[in-house]
């Protein structure tokens, strides 16, 4: 039964291995690279909610410059000057959607690029 078992446990450490291996890397990169497109409607949605949306939206309007330096914004995070650097995003958006980079970077973000 043990031997069982650990075949089960080898088999699905290895198909997490490849799936982290080859698929992760295009699910971040489309998040990172690919700005949202089109128009999306909110047909039944919370107050609440649809006015987050809507601001997720006009942040993706917000250009960050090519080749940026985070390092001169002194009020970011380490982790979150690291991430920037190492994902590169195009907008505000893109890189409130980085796993790390929390709702305190955007906002310093926000007032550096002069909202």
């Amino acid at each position: 039964m043990n031997r069982i078992v650990l075949l089960f446990f080898t088999l699905i450490i290895g198909c997490l291995e490849t799936f982290c291996q080859n698929v992760m890397p295009l699910l971040t990169d489309s998040l990172v690279a690919e700005p949202v497109s089109g128009s999306l409607s909110y047909p039944i949605m919370n107050p609440v909610v649809s006015e987050y949306a809507d601001k997720i939206m006009r942040l993706e309007n917000l250009a960050i410059p090519e080749n940026f330096d985070f390092d001169k914004v002194e009020s970011l995070s380490i982790e979150c000057r690291q991430k920037l650097k190492k994902y590169a995003p195009r907008t505000i958006a893109q890189a409130s959607r980085i796993s790390g980079i929390s709702p305190a970077d955007i906002s310093v973000l926000l007032v550096y690029f002069g909202r």
